[in-house]
C-alpha cells in the first residue's frame, strides 16, 4: 500500500485529499513526537458494478491499520488502503480478470485523485 513519510517536503497529496496537511496541533512537518495517535478516516461508496471501501489517514511509527497486509513504517507515515468489491458471481476465469482488471483500474483512479506527480516521482514512478 502506498505510504509516505511526512519529511518528504512538499505535500504529496491532492489538497482536500489523503492526509492533511497540518497535525492536530497546526504542525506542518509531523515527527515521531507530534503525531502520537493514528488518524484513519472510512467511507464506504458504491460505483457502477463493485463497491468501494477507502481508508486512509496518518499513523504514528511503528504503526499500521492492517498488520496482515500494510508493514509499518518506522516513522510517521500515511496510508491509503482502497478494497474494491462486488456481489458473488459465478466462477469463469476469463469474468474473474476482467473483474480483477476493472477493480485494479478503479483503485489506480482513486490513487491518481489522492497523490501529486512529485509524490509518484519521489517514490520511483512516473507521472
Amino acid at each position: 500500500m502506498p505510504r509516505h513519510g511526512d519529511g518528504i517536503g512538499a505535500p504529496m497529496h491532492r489538497s482536500g485529499a489523503g492526509p492533511p496537511q497540518a497535525g492536530p496541533r497546526g504542525e506542518t512537518r509531523a515527527t515521531s513526537t507530534s503525531v502520537r495517535f493514528h488518524t484513519v478516516s472510512e467511507t464506504p461508496f458504491e460505483v457502477p458494478g463493485a463497491r468501494v471501501l477507502a481508508r486512509w489517514g496518518r499513523l504514528p511509527a511503528g504503526a499500521t491499520t492492517d498488520p496482515s497486509a500494510i508493514e509499518p513504517a518506522p516513522e510517521t507515515s500515511w496510508v491509503l488502503d482502497l478494497d474494491v468489491s462486488s456481489a458473488a458471481m459465478p466462477f469463469d476465469v476469463a469474468e474473474v480478470l476482467a473483474k480483477a482488471e476493472d477493480f485494479a483500474a478503479r483503485q489506480y483512479t482513486i490513487f491518481r485523485w489522492a497523490v501529486t506527480d512529485e509524490f509518484l516521482r519521489r517514490h520511483g514512478g512516473a507521472p
